[in-house]
């Protein structure tokens, strides 16, 4: 990455070198140029984190019967696992939209990424209901952190006249995440 400082006057994106304005610590004010293989990196990213994420909300739905009957929960309380994750996202998705805003994209990314990632590895370990909606809304929190900060920086990275396809592919991995986790919780229930 290249940085470098300019006038404030002269912030401007230029979409043909594919950079972007980002405002110092300082005050002051530097272009960062992406380079090829960071925007393939943003882009790959980003699209598995769709691809991981609805793959996560979706399994979690299909395997509620199991866990409903090893935790010895009502099917109210199920619903309730299933509303904390979807709850966290909103809150995650503000939250760290807005953090993105205040100390660049990356930081509040990394966050909701390990947000993200402990909420889902200690859903498999939660006992009780108590523990599995708190971990279940704190996947949640990273998942709403995840596509906020990641959708933003996947923009920031990517040559504006590619936006439309780039966002498309990356909205694309909801359904094969969905498909995906069919496919595997026909495979765990059978």
């Amino acid at each position: 990455m290249i940085v470098s400082n300019v006038n404030k006057e002269l912030q401007t994106t230029n979409p043909k070198l594919n950079t972007r304005q980002e405002e110092n610590m300082n005050g002051t004010s530097g272009i960062i140029e992406y380079t090829y293989r960071e925007r393939r990196a943003v882009g790959f990213s980003t699209t598995l984190g769709y691809f991981l994420d609805f793959y996560n909300l979706i399994i979690i739905s299909f395997l509620l019967g199991p866990i409903q009957k090893s935790l010895g929960i009502s099917l109210t309380q199920a619903g309730a696992i299933t509303s904390a994750t979807l709850i966290g996202s909103v809150a995650g998705g503000i939250f760290f939209g807005w953090l993105g805003d205040r100390v660049g994209r990356k930081p509040p990314l990394l966050w909701s990424l390990a947000l993200f990632t402990a909420g889902a590895v200690l859903s498999a370990f939660a006992q009780n209901y108590d523990a599995l909606l708190a971990v279940r809304f704190l996947a949640g929190l990273g998942i709403g952190g995840e596509w906020a900060a990641g959708m933003v920086l996947f923009n920031e990275v990517l040559e504006p006249r590619r936006r439309g396809i780039g966002g498309s592919l990356v909205m694309a991995m909801a359904p094969l995440g969905a498909a995906g986790a069919s496919t595997v919780a026909i495979w765990a229930l059978t």
